[in-house]
């Protein structure tokens, strides 16, 4: 049995606030992130991580997610680990990620957290 026409979903994340521009996934290897616009893809993260602290919006309480885009949609990824001396960051997807693909960093606000998800 086929569909008639193609399925398709939208899922939005109202709770997910974006931190700053999208960058471009410039050297990933599977679920890790080497590099992002050529530069340490961890320090990038931090870089914006620290914007949001010092408006006392409290992010550091937060969840940090990666939204990846490409051409058949987005998906968004909670970020599971990073070292900042080697630049990566490990996503929590069980797709490979690939080079050129568009990212944006993204926070969940404490009060947006279940808390049977800590």
């Amino acid at each position: 049995m086929s569909l008639p026409t193609p399925v398709s979903a939208k899922v939005d994340h109202p709770s997910l606030v974006p931190l700053g521009d999208t960058l471009r996934i410039t050297s990933c290897r599977g679920n890790i992130i080497l590099g992002l616009d050529g530069s340490n893809a961890a320090k990038e993260l931090l870089k914006r991580v620290s914007l949001i602290q010092n408006d006392n919006s409290g992010g550091n309480d937060g969840v940090l997610y990666l939204r990846v885009m490409n051409a058949g949609g987005s998906a968004v990824y909670r970020i599971t680990g990073g070292d900042p001396s080697k630049g990566t960051l490990a996503i929590d997807s069980v797709k490979d990620l690939r080079e050129g693909m568009q990212v944006e960093f993204q926070y969940a606000l404490p009060q947006a957290i279940p808390i049977n998800f800590l």
